[in-house]
């Protein structure tokens, strides 16, 4: 580490960028280089700024000390420079819970990084909760991106964001597909305590839209047994000309417990389906639903090739990852 140091400063940027990327891959254990890192979140290069700000985020927690300077780079006058600011901050969680009010306003000013600024706050934990009074606003905002914004900073928060729900409903109906999408989002996350959303959902499986059938699908699987009544709904899907949906619909299905389990003798032919992630979600669905586990588990070790897509991939959990408008 001491040999590292310097070179964090070197002109070459390659030479930055190996030293970055060396110290990134330490973790938690380069903590013994905050205290020289922290001086280079001041430097007049840029770059530099936005280099230490990611190695920072990446030692996480130990890297404390540096939450005030990296809350001044939320104000950086690179937008680069400002969004790795604020990915570190998020991974640093609780400890940065100071940086959460700053991150509200900027989910306002800069739609570029919304995202990112989204995802930050929702990794701040029980921190980020005390400012969803100033989220729930930014939910009816004239900009599309940051209601869509708030709604996937708000779906970090789960249950605790409850009171969102009745606001989330009503984007659910907002003619842009990322409003309606970070609502079904927001509210998969939810779980139960957004069943009230369940009507809706289940009108959505019908829309001429395809990606709106798909997340529609998503969501209720994420509700879970609460949403066993959009079943019978989700059934057509199975056969639905776009992947993404026939995806989803399985996945739900998987999730709806024993009220899915007529649904067994439907789903057994998508073992067969041409695309790949199709047969892997069924094999998944069909196992949540009990259908002969061991012969599953065979099938999914013949049936896995050798470079598979994370995106759709379950994972450890055993559990899709959330979709964020990534169509």
């Amino acid at each position: 580490m001491p040999q590292l140091i310097p070179l964090l400063k070197d002109p070459d940027p390659n030479i930055r960028a190996s030293a970055t990327n060396v110290l990134s891959r330490m973790g938690a254990a380069a903590k013994g280089a905050v205290p020289y890192l922290i001086p280079l979140l001041k430097d007049p290069d840029a770059e530099i700024r936005r280099e230490i700000a990611e190695v920072l985020g990446f030692i996480g927690k130990p890297a404390q000390p540096a939450v005030p300077q990296l809350i001044l780079l939320l104000k950086d006058p690179e937008p680069f420079v400002r969004g790795s600011a604020a990915i570190a901050l998020g991974r640093m969680g609780e400890p940065a819970k100071e940086a959460a009010q700053q991150l509200v306003v900027l989910l306002q000013d800069e739609p570029d990084l919304l995202d990112i600024e989204a995802n930050a706050l929702g990794q701040m934990g029980d921190a980020a909760k005390a400012v969803i009074p100033q989220l729930l606003p930014l939910l009816k905002h004239p900009n599309p991106y940051v209601r869509s914004g708030a709604a996937i900073a708000l779906s970090h928060m789960g249950e605790s964001a409850k009171e969102a729900i009745p606001q989330l409903l009503i984007n659910l109906r907002d003619p842009n597909s990322f409003v309606n999408r970070g609502a079904q989002i927001a509210l998969g996350q939810m779980g139960d305590a957004a069943k009230e959303a369940i009507p809706q959902l289940i009108t959505f499986l019908q829309d001429p839209d395809a990606e709106i059938r798909s997340h529609s699908a998503f969501t209720l699987g994420k509700i879970g047994n609460s949403a066993n009544a959009a079943v019978p709904h989700l059934i057509p899907l199975l056969k639905d000309a776009d992947r993404y949906v026939r995806i989803d619909a399985a996945f739900a299905l998987g999730e709806m417990g024993s009220a899915a389990n007529v649904t067994i003798p439907l789903l057994i032919p998508l073992l067969k389906d041409p695309d790949f992630s199709v047969r892997e979600i069924t094999t998944y669905a069909l196992e949540k639903l009990g259908y002969r586990p061991e012969v599953m588990r065979q099938l999914r070790k013949m049936d896995r090739p050798p470079f598979f897509s994370t995106k759709v991939r379950l994972n450890p959990e055993g559990i899709p990852p959330t979709k964020l408008c990534d169509r």
